[in-house]
């Protein structure tokens, strides 16, 4: 598998090519649901939107590489998720020529992940490529029970590292940055993150900037904005998106200004070349299709100047 600003209109050429997993590879990625790519029937309002906007997945792909997108993130699959369909939607896309991530989720035992992982290490291996996994730490139900879930989350990732460690998978795990909301999953600071990853103490386990969940954190609980470097050293992959008007994550990005520029900046300088993904959930915006592809389109091509004036 493959891995000054440009209107959203025009065709132009990616900043860097390269495999997905490439430690040189700098490259816009966006998160595409698992079976909007296959081109099965959309089942809920994420696969929905996808289809209305593009109609196909193929189109839609054809138009996100014109605007210089080089990777998808798979970034529905759950305990549910048929290992057939994300089987059909890698081959779909390294077929398109596209790199790819996968967005799973945090096993409490590392053998309930085995079903999925052993179906996607058969066809990484065949290409011989490493990609990121991104996970959200487990769930606390209050801040009382936080500390229990933190613990949790120590114990599963360090499981689940040495299961895929001793079989040299081609999975990379990377833990997200999470917003911070009642019920929702512990790592939502940055010390939180790192200190999770210590304690794992496994060097291979990354770490995922979600700049949109960090921007939200900052805003609504006055959270540190821009990270220490011992968070930027351990980056391994990143989510981008935007904050609407009411503050909800996941909107289009708003301007190529402002704190995502300052943070992208800085993730460029500390040496960071990997997928920046825009983590966009159109379903939340309010907007019709056309409008709705309208502000895709008009990220990636907010993301590609950041990135450009960050060099």
């Amino acid at each position: 598998m493959t891995s000054s600003s440009h209107p959203a209109g025009t065709q132009s050429e990616p900043i860097v090519l390269g495999f997905s997993g490439s430690e040189r590879a700098t490259t816009i990625g966006v998160s595409l649901p698992t079976r909007f790519v296959t081109g099965a029937s959309a089942t809920n309002a994420l696969e929905g939107d996808w289809v209305d906007m593009y109609g196909s997945f193929d189109a839609c792909i054809t138009r996100l590489r014109e605007l210089g997108v080089r990777s998808v993130e798979l970034r529905d699959i759950r305990e549910h998720t048929d290992p057939d369909d994300v089987v059909h939607a890698l081959d779909t896309l390294r077929d398109a020529g596209m790199g790819v991530s996968l967005h799973l989720w945090l096993p409490n035992e590392a053998h309930e992940l085995d079903p999925l992982a052993f179906e996607v290490e058969r066809v990484l291996a065949a290409d011989g490529v490493t990609v990121r996994a991104v996970l959200h730490g487990h769930s606390a139900p209050d801040e009382e029970h936080r500390s229990d879930a933190v613990d949790r989350t120590v114990d599963s990732l360090t499981a689940l590292c040495a299961a895929l460690r001793d079989r040299d998978s081609p999975l990379e795990v990377v833990l997200e940055l999470c917003r911070h909301k009642p019920g929702g999953p512990v790592g939502t600071t940055y010390h939180e993150l790192v200190s999770i990853r210590d304690r794992v103490g496994a060097p291979e386990l990354g770490l995922c900037w979600d700049l949109g969940h960090a921007r939200s954190n900052h805003v609504a609980h006055d959270f540190d904005a821009l990270p220490r470097a011992d968070f930027l050293a351990c980056v391994r992959h990143t989510h981008i998106h935007d904050l609407a008007v009411d503050g909800r994550t996941h909107g289009p990005l708003a301007a190529a200004t402002g704190p995502l520029r300052e943070a992208v900046r800085l993730l460029a300088r500390s040496g960071y070349h990997g997928i920046y993904d825009l983590e966009l959930e159109p379903r939340r915006w309010g907007m019709p299709p056309r409008e709705a592809r309208s502000a895709v389109e008009r990220s990636v091509g907010m993301l590609r100047e950041m990135l450009e004036g960050a060099e």
